[in-house]
């Protein structure tokens, strides 16, 4: 028999789910505009910047767009996660969207209304992202781990569905307006971004310090 759950202070758990939201959309917004950016829409910034990180170090980078993205889409899965108790602990809650909704937010509401039907739909797309998830990290299973790797080195299909950049997009442009709807809710006339990663400005110094470093007639 579990003990009795103890109640959520609910300012805590508001600004627990911002910090946790801040964090998600920087690392956002550092790994759409360094490395997901799609060329096509803005082919002239992404082609500059894709010059110069090859040229600065593209082992390294390589290996920070995959850490980049992969705290992306492991915050993204927790957010989403159905389960607000951590397993049938019910003395264990967990700090997922769900329960922040629940707590936070009253039904019969019109900020409840429009964050049911944002949820649905971010839920909806993420579908893939959660199976891998629970395949690749909850689970670490082998025969998928196996496949993966096999679509990765030789272009295997991969065994399960796969999560576009346009996607990923959607699903983080609804996350934003839930917390924006949360926010304004809970603390009318607050903000709860403002760290935005200083991404121009680095890629100007790092184009500068490449100018610098090179000799004439190099």
């Amino acid at each position: 028999m579990t003990a009795p759950n103890p109640p959520v202070n609910p300012d805590l758990l508001y600004d627990s789910f911002l910090g946790v939201m801040r964090f998600e959309r920087g690392m956002w917004e550092l790994t759409f505009n360094v490395f997901l950016k799609n060329p096509m829409t803005d082919l002239a910034s992404n082609s500059i910047r894709g010059h110069l990180l090859q040229l600065t170090s593209p082992n390294l980078f390589s290996y920070l767009r995959q850490c980049c993205s992969l705290s992306v889409l492991t915050g993204v899965s927790s957010l989403l996660l159905d389960d607000v108790w951590f397993g049938r602990n019910e003395t264990k809650p967990n700090l997922v969207l769900r329960r922040v909704i629940d707590e936070l937010i009253p039904e019969n509401t019109p900020e409840r209304s429009q964050i049911e039907a944002e949820l649905k739909e971010a839920v909806k797309l993420a579908k893939p992202l959660n199976e891998s998830r629970n395949k690749l990290l909850a689970h670490n299973d082998l025969s998928w781990n196996l496949k993966v790797f096999g679509h990765d080195l030789t272009g295997a299909p991969y065994p399960g569905n796969l999560l576009t950049v346009c996607e990923l997009e959607q699903i983080m442009s609804s996350l934003i307006r839930i917390t924006n709807w949360i926010v304004s809710y809970r603390r009318p006339g607050s903000s709860w971004y403002w760290d935005e990663p200083e991404i121009d400005r680095f890629f100007e110094t790092l184009s500068k310090g490449l100018k610098s470093s090179v000799k004439p007639g190099e």
